[in-house]
């Protein structure tokens, strides 16, 4: 900068040179995308507003075990609180924007089971088997099941049949 006095017949010629350094503007980013379904196995497309630095805006997962992020997409992946992450960096004129951070609260998916037997009415001593058959809201079914009665496990767990839904049959005696 450079300022001058012309100067009069009074007073002489006034000059004065100052130089200084302009530094980095700042900006910021700003998740502007609200994720509508929370459930595991559900995906998120993400949205932001970005600073001036004409980069791009990246996301990325803080709770991996939770959500990932490939791109503009978070997918659920476990129950927990998904934390996504929003970073755009700097140039010559800004600073990198401090990270956006985002919370969701991702659910089960809720799940029924049914147990079915062969006979209304069983009666003292009668073997009989019953089979499960296992319903849920979303996704493929995947687990075991284990029966029981009176709360008393019968046998081991059985596997679930993602083709049929069924957690299988098991034999009980009506005692």
């Amino acid at each position: 900068v450079e300022a001058l006095q012309a100067g009069t017949g009074d007073f002489n010629l006034g000059e004065q040179h100052q130089s200084f350094d302009i530094g980095q503007a700042g900006q910021t980013v700003q998740i502007t995308s609200f994720a509508t379904a929370t459930l595991v196995g559900d995906t998120y497309d993400l949205t932001a507003s970005s600073g001036d630095s004409g980069n791009p805006v990246t996301f990325s997962s803080a709770t991996p075990s939770v959500c990932t992020v490939s791109g503009s997409t978070a997918t659920f992946i476990a129950a927990g609180t998904c934390t996504v992450d929003a970073d755009q960096e700097g140039n010559a004129d800004y600073t990198a924007a401090p990270t956006a951070t985002q919370d969701v609260t991702v659910s089960k998916v809720g799940s029924q089971v049914a147990v079915t037997l062969p006979v209304d009415d069983p009666v003292f001593g009668q073997s009989i088997t019953a089979t499960a058959a296992v319903t849920v809201a979303q996704g493929t079914v995947a687990g075991t099941v284990q029966f029981a009665v009176n709360g008393t496990p019968v046998g081991s767990a059985v596997d679930v049949d993602t083709d049929e839904r069924r957690a299988g049959r098991r034999a009980v005696r009506a005692d």
